[in-house]
């Protein structure tokens, strides 16, 4: 991987393939798309860092970070921040998601506003159940840096959180958003000419891989709508014209060399 470059690069790539992306989830009514894009790129990161892969818990991020605002939403380079603060994320098996609804639309999940259980995250903690991270980093900012920078800098350092506008997303079933052409690249039951704002960015997710069809270049997302939306919970997007600003906001944890040490809420 160290070989590849803005020159030398493959023409497809897909970190799934390789082990480094988590099944997908389904953040509910609850606004932590946010929080689901943070701990995926960390998970990708720590995959990177020691070869494991475990589900970590977008819980402890939408309950106990400060810097963000749980269901109505957030930012995920503040996520890696609290992160690389409090000392790590802890498996998902400690802290689940409690799929919080904070509206009165959902029937099948918990109502109420999320509560960070700081006993429970101090103790796992403890039992150096958590991946921790050094730092993040700034990895796209604007259409410039779409080409060959975030291209590289995914095949390099691993999946990307991305922050998108999301217009017409709810219509998206299978294919690639902005293309024209027929067969597998049309995307079925969307406006593929529907405007969505480069500048108004309100959903996050996690960049995977890229690829083309039929000449049209892409970008593979994983979502958090669950298996049921997009192509099992994927989504593709026209690549190299900052399709809906996808690389106007992406951002990437660092990993640092786990310490032994206490931490606390």
């Amino acid at each position: 991987f160290d070989n590849y470059s803005t020159r030398f690069a493959p023409r497809d790539f897909d970190w799934r393939a390789l082990g480094a992306v988590t099944d997908v989830k389904n953040q509910y009514a609850c606004g932590s798309d946010w929080a689901m894009a943070a701990v995926a790129d960390v998970e990708g990161a720590r995959f990177l860092a020691t070869g494991q892969l475990d589900d970590l818990s977008v819980q402890q991020l939408v309950a106990c970070d400060p810097g963000n605002s749980g269901c109505q939403g957030g930012y995920t380079f503040r996520a890696f921040q609290y992160v690389e603060q409090f000392g790590g994320v802890v498996l998902d098996s400690d802290y689940g998601y409690k799929g919080i609804c904070t509206t009165d639309e959902c029937d099948d999940v918990d109502h109420g506003t999320p509560v960070c259980e700081k006993q429970m995250v101090n103790e796992a903690m403890k039992r150096y159940e958590s991946a921790p991270v050094g730092g993040w980093q700034m990895v796209a900012m604007g259409a410039a840096y779409e080409s060959d920078l975030m291209k590289l800098a995914l095949l390099r350092n691993g999946p990307l959180a991305a922050v998108m506008n999301a217009n017409g997303m709810e219509h998206y079933i299978h294919g690639v958003v902005g293309c024209d052409a027929d067969g597998d690249c049309e995307a079925g039951n969307v406006d593929h000419h529907a405007m969505c704002d480069s500048a108004s960015l309100d959903h996050s997710a996690l960049v995977v891989g890229y690829g083309k069809a039929e000449g049209m270049a892409y970008w593979i997302l994983k979502n958090s709508w669950g298996t049921e939306w997009g192509e099992d919970g994927f989504y593709r997007v026209q690549r190299g014209v900052n399709h809906c600003g996808i690389a106007n906001f992406v951002t990437h944890s660092l990993m640092k060399h786990r310490t032994r040490r206490g931490s606390n809420c």
